[in-house]
Parts: structure tokens; C-alpha cells; sequence
């Protein structure tokens, strides 16, 4: 899972992406690329993100935190 994530972020944000790492803070991420990852990780895990999960936006900071969203999510483990 949190590969699948890894590299949806290295593609939207072309560069090698940590697990830490913190991608709205640091500009990786615009408010166009991250609606851009919403999507994707929809689509990609089958889930759809409720408007106050969207809303909160440290849900999408970093890998590691959108791993535990999707986990809780899907009802997998991170």
C-alpha cells in the first residue's frame, strides 16, 4: 500500500518521495496536484474521501499519514 502511495506522489511531485516527508508545507504539493492525489488514491484504493477528510489537509502531509487514512479506509494494515 504505502509503496502504491510512494509512487503516486514521485509522479506528481517528480521527485523521490519519504515516507515522512512533508509535501504540502514544503510546496510539492499545490492545491491543483492535491485534489490531482485525491483522485488517484480513490481510484487506486476503491475508497472515497468524505469532505472533512478532504478538508483536513494534514490527512495528505505525508505518505505515512495518507498509508494510515487508506488503511482505515480499506481495513488494511499500513
Amino acid at each position: 500500500m504505502k509503496e502504491k502511495i510512494i509512487e503516486i506522489c514521485r509522479e506528481l511531485c517528480c521527485k523521490e518521495i519519504s515516507g515522512d516527508e512533508e509535501l504540502i508545507a514544503s510546496g510539492l504539493l499545490d492545491s491543483f496536484k492535491i485534489m490531482e492525489l485525491i483522485c488517484s488514491l480513490e481510484e487506486g484504493f476503491h475508497i472515497v474521501f468524505l469532505p472533512e477528510e478532504i478538508m483536513n489537509l494534514d490527512n495528505f502531509e505525508t505518505v505515512n499519514r495518507m498509508a494510515e487514512i487508506v488503511s482505515m479506509k480499506t481495513g488494511d494494515n499500513v
